[in-house]
């Protein structure tokens, strides 16, 4: 069963995606959360929304040992987010990181308290609302590459992914 489960997408071919990446020093610029029926949520320019999981070519998807309950959670909170617009800031805000400059703490309240998200973030407080706490930042300040570090931890991502 996918539902509740978070896909990775890696290697842009796009200029923002390999901002991503070479901004978070992975291969991964997308993530996104599956909803069940062959549908997941990403949050996008300019808002988060439904998309088919056809749209993304290659996700490597998360194998997380899953109740119904979780995957349900997960899901509906994805779900909910749907209609939120992209947080733009937060681009700068990997920028700023990748150049050694630390985000202020007001920086980091003010990501959190805005409506928008990006992929990371709805995908952080989806999983969370099913339980799953992977990281101890910020969900505004987690990323691509974050998902991508779990991942090869756990054993979902093999080098040739990684490598192609």
């Amino acid at each position: 069963m996918l539902t509740g489960q978070i896909g990775i997408r890696m290697h842009s071919t796009g200029v923002i995606g390999r901002i991503i990446e070479w901004c978070t020093d992975s291969q991964t610029h997308h993530v996104v959360v599956h909803v069940g029926a062959g549908r997941c949520v990403s949050a996008e320019w300019p808002k988060a929304r439904i998309r088919k999981t056809s749209d993304y070519p290659a996700l490597v998807w998360s194998q997380f040992d899953l109740t119904e309950v979780q995957a349900e959670r997960i899901a509906l909170a994805a779900l909910t987010m749907c209609g939120r617009p992209y947080n733009v800031p937060v681009l700068f805000v990997h920028l700023a990181a990748k150049l050694g400059i630390p985000t202020p703490r007001w920086v980091r309240d003010w990501l959190r308290d805005r409506p928008a998200v990006d992929c990371s973030q709805l995908s952080d407080i989806a999983l969370s609302a099913g339980g799953i706490d992977l990281f101890s930042m910020d969900p505004a300040l987690v990323t691509p590459a974050d998902f991508q570090h779990v991942f090869q931890a756990r054993g979902w991502l093999d080098k040739q992914a990684i490598n192609a």
